[in-house]
């Protein structure tokens, strides 16, 4: 029996999938991640023709970049057309680095997406992708706040694991040294982007702080417990070891009477556990200047000093206009 040919989804093209949340649902979309003999059969058949590459646009989300990027077996299976842009992979590919959508379509897992994304990124663009895959939100142009709440793709330790397998793509080594700067379970863009501004070392334009916990579970005192009314409160960025926490504050969610007290109560009860609490809002966050006096004060209160080099001031520019417009922020 012939085997069909098959197509595979991969760099930005799969991003885009991942971010329509497409297959948040397992019965109508994707399905475990494909077996090692698996993904060399589909990419041995993955030579899709021109009429068939081009006509899974139209299964491609409305707003999808063009063109769609596919892996393709070989050289000769390159299609022809302004409208797909096709690569070749390496002669193997890591483990589980492909998911099957159906019986002839899969994606690149977004642990190898990462990989793939690498070389055409900047380092804090990487950051940025990081956060997001291994965060609990997906960028999406089409809903309300810019995102969607999402469960996380991984840990930064269950990306790194693949990035160590080997050189799967031209990137590998700027994969891995991003991962080193990616948080966990991130819940917004906004506290993604001041987790980096904050913690990326000063070499790449950041405040250097040390790697914070996100979304962070603080169990209350009995006192807390009845300031507040909850058991717990989950603190947005938080250095446990050195019981500071910075909530962001969105004016869009967090206005009116009822919210304002609720948000007092809770910096209460934060402080009555011993937390001191410093409040980050959306002006402050995208701001040189707010965030630096957000950032000094943290360091003081760690006891750190905060000494840039004269060219900080420079690679911060840069930093903050990557970090921005990944984001959707003009800069």
């Amino acid at each position: 029996m012939m085997q069909p040919m098959t197509t595979v989804i991969t760099h930005i093209s799969a991003l885009q999938l991942y971010r329509t949340g497409l297959f948040d649902n397992p019965e109508a979309g994707m399905r475990q991640p494909a077996r090692q003999p698996e993904i060399a059969r589909a990419i041995a058949h993955a030579k899709p023709s021109r009429n068939e590459a081009e006509a899974l646009l139209a299964d491609m989300p409305q707003d999808a970049e063009k063109p769609v990027h596919l892996l393709v077996a070989d050289e000769r299976a390159r299609c022809r057309s302004n409208l797909v842009r096709c690569h070749v992979p390496p002669p193997v590919l890591p483990r589980r680095a492909l998911t099957r959508i159906d019986s002839d379509r899969y994606v690149a897992s977004p642990h190898f997406l990462f990989q793939q994304m690498a070389p055409s990124l900047s380092l804090v663009e990487l950051v940025c992708l990081g956060f997001e895959l291994c965060g609990d939100y997906r960028l999406s142009n089409g809903a309300e706040r810019g995102f969607r709440q999402r469960d996380s793709f991984g840990t930064p330790t269950s990306f790194q694991q693949l990035a160590d397998c080997g050189p799967w793509t031209k990137g590998g080594k700027k994969a891995q040294l991003a991962l080193r700067f990616v948080c966990a379970h991130s819940a917004s863009p906004m506290e993604t982007i001041a987790a980096i501004s904050l913690t990326l070392p000063c070499a790449y334009g950041g405040f250097g702080l040390t790697k914070p916990q996100m979304n962070y579970r603080i169990n209350l005192s009995k006192n807390g417990r009845a300031t507040s009314g909850k058991s717990y409160v989950v603190a947005d960025i938080c250095w446990p070891e050195h019981k500071i926490c910075a909530e962001y504050q969105s004016t869009q969610f967090h206005t009116g009477a009822e919210r304002i007290n609720a948000d007092a109560h809770r910096q209460t009860a934060l402080e009555e556990r011993g937390y001191s609490v410093f409040e980050i809002t959306a002006q402050q966050a995208l701001s040189e200047h707010g965030m630096d006096g957000i950032a000094r004060a943290i360091a003081k209160k760690m006891g750190r000093k905060f000494r840039p080099q004269a060219s900080w001031a420079h690679k911060q520019q840069a930093m903050r206009k990557d970090l921005l417009a990944w984001h959707g922020f003009d800069v």
